[in-house]
């Protein structure tokens, strides 16, 4: 043991509270992380006044001396053990209550979360005290000032390298074997705390190193103070301040309830318990947590859904919209004990106009198609959006929704918006003997498909194929199936039946949707647009460019229409090729039976390679059955054709009526003989754009018109059709 000869004082040097390198004594990060939900209420306000007279009297009175030495020195060791025990605990202070003896208040009671309460007794003044004997620095003993008087040894603790070491007078406290003495091992356990003793004969403090088996006087007189000079408690405080006597401070928290706020937008979710976060409004939240270390998050039965949280924000992704997870959040003490779990359920509703489902990847693609195809979420009434280009590296892919010939189907009927954005390298590789509406969407039933771009595509299937949907259908008066503002260049589409690039097979809306460099191979309803066309809704306001090759019912638009609906302000330029006999081939319709509206305002340029004899081969359409055709014109190459062709219509089981329709020879045996068409001979439209403009607006199609183009494709369409403006 090191010197204790002298007069010295009892008291404490303090130095940290959790010896596990948390240090209270700045209060650090880890503490202004705890919890504030609802702290409770301690007791006591700070105390600075340690009046123990009393006390002393009795200490120096003969009569009950020894009785007071004996209490004195049992609030002296409890401080030790109580002080030991605040160095090392990483426990929360639930409460602080006075202890009273005799109508007198002695000390603290300190309450715990987790361990077993502690008592602290107050100070001693020591200025009742007698005078100490001369030491062996030869000077006298002095009587205490706020306890400092030096009448008890003062035990208290220091650091080196990272450990906390206890003391005596500032020399370091060692055992039998010169070993400086750990304040505490393992959770605080496992090494010794000093304890000190009075010897009731020569009045003298004693102390002991080794748990009280061996005691070693110290020479000095039992008179003087404690070494806790007050406490502060302060309810606006997350924490318990304690002062010794030598001025060193440290902090213990108090415990506050778990309390966690989660903002959105900058707004606080309220009634979590109740309601749900919507990750509609915004897929980041920001959140707040009083009265815990720290706080973790989990996703409970989530297989679809990611999460990531940094120290202050949470980002949730889900690529099935519509379903509801449950958020678990966990804050936990600085021991790792769980203070409070919250469970919160999270919704995504996107799907709104105003809150689409955002599209950012394959992997989001793919995922609403596995949401439709395998979950079997037709999708109905919710909206998705792309909001990037994505490359599907011609990885083959299946499409949204099907429709079997087995009547095993599933369709897509939301709005899906491509916003303007491309998907490329589109593959898929169906079975040209059995595969059924194959396409991005392989059956979209109501749903509108718009503002999307589609390049370098390959698709293969049996019946219904497309690019963009094999069999589009479905929905009311109000809101058929539609796809508008659809672009696809480079397509390669090759099937059976019902083949083309826009839809295999329509019964819905097409409007705005354009065809580059299309190569579309069938043997039966074969287009650049639509291979097969049937129900009341119209196509208007789409182009196409491209080779189509198809056996029966070809088509530079439609291969076959059977709808009553009218096809408007379309046009076509390319080749239409076939080795069959049966052919009908047409540079708008291949095979048309419409007797309503028909084909208004569409024009072709077409090059026909027909090697077997055909008489259905015409400009507009190929084979009309009772079919009406307003204000059209063709340019004919008939050069590769085996026999003749008409400019307008190749042939008809009825009568057609063809109002104001012109076409043009370029090489070829082209004639025409149906009333109500006309024979342009060299370079001079004016004529066929004036007569084709009135028969527009005598057919309330007045808001188009003709006019001579002036652009670089002149030389294939002379003419070309535009809105105007009527409103006045």
């Amino acid at each position: 043991m090191g010197n204790l000869k002298g007069t010295i004082y009892l008291n404490i040097m303090y130095c940290t509270f959790n010896l596990k390198k948390r240090i209270y004594a700045d209060f650090t990060l880890q503490r202004k992380r705890f919890l504030s939900a609802m702290a409770l209420c301690l007791i006591l306000m700070a105390c600075d006044n340690y009046d123990d007279s009393a006390l002393w009297d009795q200490v120096n009175s003969n009569t009950e001396r020894i009785e007071a030495l004996e209490s004195w020195q049992e609030q002296t060791n409890a401080n030790i053990t109580s002080l030991q025990k605040l160095l090392n605990s990483s426990d929360y202070i639930t409460a602080v209550t006075p202890l009273t003896e005799n109508n007198k208040e002695i000390g603290y009671t300190l309450y715990f979360l987790h361990s077993d309460p502690i008592i602290i007794y107050h100070g001693e003044k020591g200025d009742k005290g007698d005078k100490g004997d001369p030491g062996e620095q030869g000077r006298p003993g002095t009587d205490g000032e706020d306890g400092a008087s030096g009448d008890t040894p003062i035990i208290g603790v220091a650091q080196e390298n990272g450990v906390y070491y206890w003391t005596v007078n500032g020399d370091w406290l060692l055992d039998d074997n010169g070993k400086k003495m750990p304040v505490s091992g393992t959770n605080g356990e496992g090494f010794t705390v000093p304890q000190v003793r009075i010897n009731k004969q020569t009045n003298e403090w004693e102390i002991s190193n080794d748990g009280g088996i061996t005691w070693e006087g110290t020479d000095t007189q039992a008179t003087g103070d404690s070494f806790f000079k007050k406490v502060e408690i302060e309810d606006d405080k997350s924490y318990v301040r304690f002062v010794l006597v030598n001025g060193v401070e440290f902090n213990v928290p108090k415990y506050q309830e778990a309390s966690l706020t989660f903002l959105q937008n900058g707004n606080p979710l309220e009634n979590l318990a109740e309601n749900a976060i919507d990750l509609a409004k915004d897929n980041k939240l920001t959140y707040t947590w009083k009265g815990a270390a720290s706080v973790s998050f989990l996703l409970l039965d989530a297989n679809e859904w990611s999460l990531k949280y940094t120290d202050t924000d949470i980002t949730i992704v889900s690529r099935t919209p519509n379903e509801k997870v449950w958020l678990e959040a966990t804050l936990r003490a600085t021991d790792g004990k769980v203070l409070s779990t919250y469970r919160v359920a999270v919704i995504e509703s996107l799907g709104s106009e105003e809150h689409p489902y955002e599209i950012a990847t394959a992997e989001d693609l793919l995922a609403l198609a596995h949401k439709v195809n395998e979950a079997g979420d037709k999708c109905d009434q919710k909206h998705f959006k792309l909001i990037a280009d994505i490359d599907l590296q011609g990885q083959y892919w299946t499409p949204i929704g099907y429709y079997t010939d087995n009547e095993a189907r599933q369709a897509f009927e939301g709005t899906f918006d491509g916003n303007g954005h491309t998907i490329s390298n589109l593959r898929i590789n169906g079975d040209k003997s059995t595969t059924r509406s194959q396409g991005l969407f392989g059956y979209n039933n109501g749903g509108k498909i718009k503002n999307l771009t589609i390049k370098d595509a390959t698709i293969t299937g049996n019946k219904q194929v497309a690019v963009i949907a094999g069999y589009n259908t479905g929905g009311t008066v109000e809101g058929y199936a539609t796809i508008e503002n659809c672009q696809v260049g480079n397509a390669i589409v090759k099937g059976n039946e019902q083949v083309a690039v826009i839809a295999g097979r329509n019964e819905g809306r097409i409007e705005n949707c354009h065809v580059e460099n299309a190569s579309v191979e069938g043997s039966k309803d074969v287009a650049s647009l639509i291979g097969y066309n049937t129900g009341i809704v119209s196509i208007s306001q789409c182009s196409a460019s491209g080779a189509i090759v198809g056996g029966d019912y070809v088509g530079g638009i439609v291969g076959r229409n059977d709808s009553d609906g009218p096809i408007s302000v379309c046009r076509f330029n390319g080749t239409l090729t076939s080795d069959k006999s049966s052919v009908s081939a047409g540079g708008i319709i291949g095979y048309a039976t419409s007797n309503a509206i028909g084909v208004v305002g569409c024009y072709a340029h077409s090059e026909f390679h027909c090697t077997e004899p055909s008489e259905n081969l015409g400009g507009i359409i190929g084979h009309a059955d009772n079919t009406r055709a307003t204000a059209c014109y063709a340019i004919v190459d008939a050069q590769d054709v085996n026999g003749t062709m008409c400019g307008v219509v190749g042939s008809a089981s009825e009568q057609p009526q063809l109002n104001v329709c012109f076409w043009q020879a370029k090489d070829g045996n082209v004639v025409e003989e149906q009333e109500g068409t006309a024979m342009v001979e060299g370079n001079d439209w004016s004529s066929a754009l004036a007569t084709m403009n009135e028969a527009l607006n005598e057919h309330l199609f007045q808001i188009y018109q003709y006019q001579m183009n002036e652009g670089s494709d002149k030389d294939i369409f002379p003419l070309i059709i535009t809105e105007r403006d009527i409103s006045e």
